[in-house]
């Protein structure tokens, strides 16, 4: 269900309304965050818990990775990151050719799980050696908590102990599903969803009026 629904998100973001569970959002944009070296685990975590925070089970390959997410405009709920996803910065903002998607299990969670808490209404993208590196350097970790806690939907965050991507998580705290996407050409998506779209429900329609196309619920 998400392969679809990205790919229609590329190419009409200006011209589409979604209905999510807190009300139609009436402005819809897909963002880029920021982008990072991995050379071989992705690290998901609230920013608070993140020195000790464990990788995804699932390697990758070495190379530069870009956040991007899905950004929502709702009346009296303000700017919410629905979805975010990290692909090689080499394929834009999503993989094409996802075939199939899996339970993302986070290396040594007890129990096994392919979930993401978050206390802060935030959460934090980064390689598998960010958190060894920051919990040696104080200084550098408080200031990540600190441009952390900046109100917007995803923002980069740089320092000598390695780049850190923030994103605001839906309507705040809370504890999210991550998945693995899979492409017939070997490359993977990693996608946490925020739990804000009923993705069951949500159906594509047109209105020819104004050329808008609407992901609203049955």
């Amino acid at each position: 269900m998400y392969t679809d629904f990205l790919s229609r998100l590329k190419y009409h973001s200006q011209r589409t309304i979604i209905e999510s569970k807190y009300g139609r959002a009436n402005k819809v944009a897909v963002q880029r965050f920021g982008q990072f070296l991995c050379r071989k685990g992705l690290v998901v975590c609230d920013p608070s818990a993140l020195v000790s925070a464990q990788p995804f089970a699932h390697r990758v390959d070495s190379g530069m990775y870009t956040v991007w997410g899905l950004v929502l405009t709702i009346p009296r709920k303000g700017q919410r990151t629905a979805l975010a996803w990290v692909t090689p910065s080499t394929e834009n903002c999503v993989v094409h050719g996802i075939k199939t998607w899996e339970p993302a299990l986070v290396e040594k969670a007890t129990p096994p799980g392919n979930t993401v808490s978050t206390d802060s209404g935030v959460v934090a993208f980064c390689n598998d050696e960010a958190p060894k590196k920051y919990a040696t350097a104080k200084k550098h970790y408080e200031k990540l908590l600190s441009a952390m806690e900046m109100p917007v939907p995803g923002h980069p965050f740089r320092s000598p102990s390695g780049a850190v991507v923030g994103s605001l998580s839906g309507m705040g705290d809370g504890t999210y599903p991550c998945f693995w996407g899979h492409s017939e050409r070997g490359i993977s998506q990693l996608l946490i969803d925020f739990l804000m779209i009923d993705f069951e429900r949500l159906r594509l329609k047109y209105r020819a009026k104004d050329d808008r196309r609407l992901f609203v619920y049955d």
